[in-house]
């Protein structure tokens, strides 16, 4: 007569998942404990809902012991080495205790993230702050030496199987838990039991052991997960950067006297923002409606450089504005050269290097990156621009044009050109 074959006490991923033995048990415990080396929002999200029943408290919670970190830093490094050393004395104060543990909260909230987060990874981050915050989750970081150890203790109210334990390899990941290979044994012996509770015990209660827990909630709520950001609430924090940015512009520039009481006050606010920009950015676009006087505030802007910087300008333009724009070069005193753009491919090839600001007029007829003219004009403004492609132009430029949206269609694709007409 056999015997009825008992279930393995050994997972490896491969035939028996860590994860389901681990939750089917946690289904029964009213607290647990959790010793890793590793600690990810993968691993956390498989496991959260089984500790969520959890009443909360020292002694009805889930305790995670974190044993390594990855990306400690020097201090915390010769801080380590020091305990390791048998350091009986450390010169740290309370505040810079406090500094310390906010530091390795942050080190471990980049080490319990990971890669590019998921919406599964801000489910379980959210969660995980909720337990924390209810006492349904404490977290310490041991910080003694480097513990790698991994160690699962679900306790029950079953007199006849108190504690189970699962020990092995598998750390509290996604992969530890269900993806990769692993070996993990399930133990239920209470003399073995015993003695890992005890073992779990001393290194929770080591002096060295962090409550982390406080300082993790602040610094994840300060993350990507930590508030709901609302589309409306990134709009106004665009439309406050844009603001300020303004703001600055106004402040930084002024028109030169000849150009003022010409322009309407929202044409002065135009170019003055927009001399910002060309000055922190090497490029700006103008772009309105016909017939708002987008060729005054390109010429006002030129002066402003001319007369601030010292910077002598190109004009680039279709042949029939050319006499428009001569007629302005000699009204407002700009001292430019003017370039039809039939003459572009002939003329810049062979330009002195003294222009050091391009205007273009009408730029949407530079949307060709392969065209003569704009190959002429971007290798003036750069030589290497075309082929590296990562380099600013060398001369900043602003481009005029009536239908800003369609001008940028193929501009934009072409970084080199784009950061100047930004």
């Amino acid at each position: 007569m056999s015997l009825p074959k008992q279930a393995s006490k050994i997972f490896d991923n491969i035939n028996q998942k860590l994860v389901d033995a681990l939750l089917k048990t946690l289904e029964n415990a009213h607290r647990a404990d959790f010793c890793i080396g590793f600690f990810r929002l993968s691993g956390w999200g498989q496991v959260a809902a089984a500790v969520d029943h959890f009443a909360g408290g020292d002694a009805a919670c889930c305790r995670v012991l974190i044993g390594m970190s990855e990306s400690l830093d020097q201090e915390l490094r010769r801080w380590r080495r020091q305990v390791r050393q048998g350091a009986e004395a450390l010169d740290l104060d309370l505040a810079r205790a406090a500094q310390l543990k906010a530091r390795i909260a942050r080190t471990f909230r980049q080490q319990l993230v990971g890669m590019a987060p998921t919406n599964s990874d801000e489910v379980a981050l959210r969660t995980l702050c909720q337990q924390i915050q209810a006492g349904k989750v404490q977290v310490r970081l041991h910080l003694r030496y480097e513990l790698h150890a991994k160690l699962y203790l679900a306790f029950r109210d079953d007199p006849d199987n108190p504690v189970t334990a699962y020990l092995g390899s598998s750390n509290l990941t996604m992969s530890g838990l269900r993806a990769q290979g692993e070996l993990n044994t399930k133990l239920t012996d209470a003399l073995d039991t015993e003695k890992l509770a005890a073992w779990f015990d001393a290194r929770w209660h080591d002096e060295h052991a962090y409550p982390i827990a406080d300082a993790l909630v602040a610094a994840l709520t300060e993350s990507w997960a930590g508030v709901e950001r609302r589309p409306y609430h990134i709009y106004l924090k665009m439309a406050y950067h844009v603001a300020e940015e303004a703001r600055a512009g106004l402040h930084a520039f002024s028109l030169p006297p000849d150009f003022r009481g010409k322009l309407f006050p929202f044409q002065e606010a135009a170019v003055k923002i927009a001399a910002r920009h060309l000055n922190e950015r090497g490029g700006v676009l103008l772009g309105d409606v016909v017939g708002l006087g987008k060729t005054m505030l390109a010429s006002a802007l030129v002066r402003i450089f001319r007369d601030d910087f010292n910077l002598r300008p190109v004009i680039v333009c279709p042949k029939n504005v050319v006499p428009m724009w001569a007629q302005y070069n000699e009204t407002w005193d700009l001292h430019a050269r003017i370039i039809p753009f039939s003459m572009a491919h002939k003329e810049f090839p062979h330009l002195p290097a003294r222009y050091k600001l391009i205007v273009i007029d009408e730029s949407h007829t530079l949307r060709n990156p392969e065209s003569q003219r704009y190959k002429a004009i971007a290798d003036y403004s750069n030589p290497t621009q075309v082929v590296e492609r990562s380099r600013a132009f060398r001369r900043p430029y602003p481009a005029k044009a009536s239908t800003p949206r369609n001008n940028s269609n193929r501009i934009a694709i072409r970084p080199c050109l784009w950061r100047k007409r930004v």
